[in-house]
């Protein structure tokens, strides 16, 4: 079985809760949703998707949140202190960014992302401004510099 449909990591723990039954920590630190809808040939309920990672890490990453709804991906970067918006359809390596020729939805989606980000009441990173991380990770403002 294949599906285009996006998914992520977070979404396993609902998933073997709904199909093992186990139905009294659903509501507990739920980031994902359940994939057991797709697994039986249906549709997902979810037109967003959110990711936080507002840590510096050894192998080079820098902290960022992300927001992707259905082919856009916006990115705001807190070491650069910018955002990036990438068609995902058009450009699956992000290396095209579409911040400035789409404005308007780039500000909607930056908006949602903050919206989430507040709601769960997220830790937001502290720059590191030591860090120059062009070298170790291949991206200069978050586009690859490295890939050919």
């Amino acid at each position: 079985m294949t599906s285009d449909t996006p998914v992520n990591s977070a979404d396993f723990y609902p998933t073997f809760l709904e199909m093992t039954g186990i139905s009294e920590r659903k509501q507990k630190n739920m980031d994902g949703i359940s994939l057991a809808p797709l697994l039986k040939g249906k549709s997902l309920d979810r037109d967003e998707m959110y990711w936080h990672f507002p840590h510096y890490q050894g192998e080079g990453a820098y902290p960022s949140s992300a927001i992707r709804q259905g082919s856009y991906k916006l990115i705001h970067n807190y070491h650069y202190e910018d955002d990036l918006l990438f068609n995902l359809e058009t450009d699956p390596y992000e290396e095209h960014n579409l911040f400035d020729q789409k404005p308007d939805l780039a500000a909607a989606m930056k908006f949602r992302l903050t919206e989430s980000l507040h709601s769960v009441s997220a830790k937001m990173p502290i720059k590191n401004p030591s860090k120059d991380l062009t070298e170790e990770i291949g991206h200069k403002n978050g586009i690859n510099v490295k890939r050919p």
